[in-house]
C-alpha cells in the first residue's frame, strides 16, 4: 500500500521599490531598396502590471531622417498585436543612416539610429521539415548560407 503526500508553500514578498514609468518603444526593420520605412510603436509595461495594461499608441509624432536630412513624418496605419504601425514612403540604400525619433504626450521622447547594411550574396537555402512529439507538430527549419566581406 502506498501513500502520496504533496506539500507546497508560498511566500508572498511585497514590492517596496519605485514603479518605473512606461517608456515609448520603437521597433523597426529598415531594408535597403524597400519603398517604405515601417515602425511599430508600443510602450514598456512594469513587470508587476498585467500585460493587458498595454494600449495602442496611435497619436505618436514620429520623424524620420536619412543621412542627417529630415524626410518627413510617419503616419499611423493601424495596429498589429497591440503595437501601432506607422509608415512613411521612402526608399533607402545600403550605407544610409536612418534615424527615427518619436514623441507622444505622457512619455519621454525615444529615438533610434542605424546604418542600412550592404546587400549580401545568398549562396544556398536549405529547408528541412521536422515532426515534433507524437507527429503532432511540424517545424520548418531553414539554413541560409551567404558570403560577405569579412573586412566590413
Amino acid at each position: 500500500m502506498g501513500c502520496l503526500v504533496v506539500v507546497s508553500c508560498t511566500k508572498e514578498i511585497k514590492f517596496t521599490g519605485e514603479q518605473s514609468r512606461n517608456m515609448l518603444v520603437i521597433n523597426s526593420l529598415v531594408v535597403a531598396d524597400s519603398s517604405v520605412i515601417r515602425a511599430k510603436v508600443s510602450h514598456s509595461v512594469f513587470f508587476l502590471n498585467a500585460h493587458s495594461s498595454l494600449k495602442i499608441i496611435d497619436n505618436a509624432h514620429i520623424e524620420v531622417s536619412v543621412n542627417g536630412e529630415k524626410i518627413g513624418t510617419m503616419t499611423f496605419k493601424g495596429s498589429v498585436n497591440e503595437e501601432a504601425v506607422y509608415e512613411i514612403p521612402h526608399t533607402v540604400r545600403s550605407g544610409d543612416r536612418v534615424r527615427i525619433s518619436a514623441t507622444c504626450s505622457g512619455y519621454e521622447a525615444a529615438s533610434a539610429e542605424t546604418q542600412v547594411p550592404r546587400s549580401t550574396t545568398i549562396v544556398v537555402v536549405d529547408t528541412v521539415t521536422k515532426k515534433g512529439n507524437y507527429n503532432i507538430n511540424k517545424c520548418l527549419c531553414v539554413n541560409i548560407g551567404f558570403s560577405d566581406n569579412a573586412a566590413e
